[in-house]
C-alpha cells in the first residue's frame, strides 16, 4: 500500500484540480457553463494540471507521511501552491 500511495495522492489531485476549476466556472456563471466558455473550461483544467501536479511533485508532497506533518510541509506545501497560482495566472 505504500508503494502505491504518491499515485494515489497524484490521481486524487487530478480529480480534486479539475473539480475545483469546474466549480469555480459554476460559480463565475451561476450555475450555468455558456456553451463558448466549455472549450476554456477544459483547457484551464489541462492547464492546471499539467502544470500543478509536477510542482507538487517536485516539492516533495507525494512522499511525506501525513501522519507527522510538520512547519517544513507546510512551508513547501504553500511554495507550491503560490508558484503553482503564479505560472496558471501569468
Amino acid at each position: 500500500m505504500v508503494k502505491y500511495r504518491p499515485i494515489l495522492f497524484i490521481i486524487s489531485d487530478i480529480i480534486l484540480i479539475s473539480l475545483a476549476v469546474l466549480f469555480a466556472f459554476f460559480i463565475r456563471f451561476e450555475g450555468f457553463i455558456p456553451q463558448k466558455y466549455f472549450l476554456n473550461v477544459l483547457g484551464l483544467i489541462f492547464f492546471s494540471i499539467v502544470f500543478t501536479i509536477p510542482i507538487f511533485y517536485f516539492f516533495k508532497l507525494y512522499f511525506f507521511s501525513w501522519k507527522h506533518v510538520s512547519i517544513e510541509e507546510l512551508i513547501s506545501l504553500s511554495k507550491a501552491t503560490f508558484l503553482s497560482f503564479l505560472l496558471l495566472t501569468a
